[in-house]
């Protein structure tokens, strides 16, 4: 897969994301039940420790926010990697996670107090 730094993700990625949530899977729980792309996280033996780490893994290879609250909401790694491919795109177009835009029409994210 490849991200440009501009946040343009390339044509392929698609099959890319899928193919490293899939392995993503496979890493986090072992060897013993063979992952595709519906398969269940929950149902394959993963816990909220496990998720953990699934999210910190995908966070690491691909470069963008995932979070439990993503795994618990698309628990196959397919409907996963849907989420991440639209969380990357929602980036490549100035988007947060949520979707809201990050330019200087969004206003301030953070406002300090005047003293």
């Amino acid at each position: 897969m490849t991200v440009e730094r501009t946040g343009a993700v390339s044509a392929d990625l698609g099959a890319d994301v899928e193919s490293m949530v899939v392995a993503a899977f496979r890493d986090v729980l072992g060897d013993g039940e063979p992952v595709d792309a519906g398969s269940d996280f929950f149902d394959l033996g993963g816990n909220s420790i496990l998720g953990a780490r699934l999210v910190a893994r995908l966070r690491q290879v691909l470069e963008v926010k995932v979070t439990i609250r993503d795994l618990f909401r698309a628990r196959t790694a397919g409907v996963l990697a849907g989420a991440v491919r639209q969380r990357m795109a929602a980036r490549g177009q100035g988007r947060d996670a949520d979707g809201q835009g990050r330019g200087a029409a969004a206003g301030p994210r953070h406002r300090t107090a005047e003293v």
